[in-house]
């Protein structure tokens, strides 16, 4: 057989597509289904109108009882009370504390006070500050 070398590949080709397809059973194959378009984003929640409800100050501790500034159990005294009375200082549990000072009356100082211009109340806002006090020691 004189056949060129193209027809040779042409023939070849061919013959391989007929066998393929005669092998075939004749069926298409399914195509794949269209994935669902995935599910919107919810919205987002409304914006928190932010207001001026509370501010906390916290003061730097002192180094020693002796060089500090800060606000004792008898510092209002004379301007109408204490702000913490022996009779309320005794209320607070024991407990152990280092160092050996304690847990002294006379050794509280405020740390920290918070203005909350409007605690909630059941009968409605109340102005309050509140003090936090503990012992300093040396």
């Amino acid at each position: 057989m004189n056949v060129a070398p193209h027809r040779l590949a042409l023939a070849l080709a061919a013959g391989t597509c007929l066998s393929l397809a005669a092998c075939s059973d004749g069926a298409v194959s399914p195509q794949p289904e269209p994935t669902p378009d995935p599910e919107p984003e919810p919205d987002p929640p409304p914006p928190v109108v932010l207001g001026m409800h509370d501010v906390s100050v916290l003061y730097p501790l002192p180094p020693s009882l002796a060089e500090s500034a800060l606000l004792g159990p008898l510092s209002a005294a004379a301007k109408g009370g204490a702000l913490l009375t022996e009779a309320d200082y005794a209320t607070i549990p024991t407990f152990p504390v280092q160092p050996a000072q304690g847990l002294d009356y006379m050794r509280m100082r405020v740390v920290s006070v918070r203005f909350d211009a409007c605690f909630a109340r059941p009968e409605g806002c109340e102005a309050q500050i509140r003090m936090v006090m503990q012992p300093i020691t040396d």
